[in-house]
């Protein structure tokens, strides 16, 4: 984990699960370009513009430059290891979590 998610007084936070392996795809789903952006930029995007400060779960290195990433300590568990850390880490009363493979979730919805 890099830092606290969720530190400060911060009602509510977001978490992009993105710590898949991506073995159908053969290379990292988030990084995958959809409409002139990649999965994980979609992603943080939308949960900015719902007005949250936005964390990257269960990620590997490459996504640093995203957000801040909360890394899942137990592999292999699939999403839930990446909500589990994330859960763990955060400071905030509520977090919200969304897939980095929803590339077209309004904000409105969240």
């Amino acid at each position: 984990m890099t830092s606290e998610a969720g530190a400060g007084t911060a009602e509510c936070v977001g978490f992009v699960l993105a710590g898949g392996e991506s073995r159908r795809m053969g290379v990292d789903k988030a990084l995958v370009p959809f409409a002139r952006r990649t999965l994980v930029e979609r992603a943080v995007g939308v949960l900015h513009e719902a007005g949250m400060a936005v964390w990257i779960a269960g990620a590997r290195l490459p996504l640093e430059g995203f957000a801040p990433i909360v890394q899942d300590d137990k592999p292999g568990l699939g999403p839930l290891g990446g909500i589990c850390a994330a859960l763990e880490a955060m400071t905030a009363r509520r977090g919200v979590f969304l897939p980095v493979d929803l590339p077209l979730a309004p904000a409105c919805l969240i």
